[in-house]
């Protein structure tokens, strides 16, 4: 819509478009607001595949849209997070245990620390 609000700004009196907008877009909102404002809206009749092709290929991800399937896709994402995140508090945990082990074994004698070879 912002190029019909800049239509309407500049003052345009006469729109000629070769292809009404697509379902994917806003449904052709923007003829009925030219049309609205007193602007003469022509439509070219024969055109629309030679005005869709060269942007047939951004309307594929729309019409093979399955909505079921993004929402599956999403939720199996969020799982995946969460689950990478509690692995990584899990294993903040387990570190941190262990230092607390060999912190405290250290001071009270209970673990000897063997240096490890790189």
């Amino acid at each position: 819509m912002p190029c019909v609000q800049s239509c309407l700004r500049a003052g345009v009196a006469r729109v000629v478009i070769g292809v009404m907008e697509p379902k994917t877009f806003v449904i052709c909102e923007g003829v009925q607001l030219l049309k609205d404002a007193g602007v003469d809206v022509k439509l070219l009749q024969g055109l629309e595949a030679d005005c869709l092709a060269p942007n047939a290929h951004l309307n594929l991800v729309f019409y093979d849209f399955d909505v079921s399937r993004a929402v599956g896709l999403l939720h199996a994402g969020r799982r995946e997070r969460r689950k990478a995140q509690q692995d990584q508090d899990e294993r903040l945990r387990l570190e941190k245990f262990e230092k607390a082990i060999v912190t405290y074994g250290k001071k009270f004698h209970l673990v000897k620390v063997r240096p490890v070879n790189k």
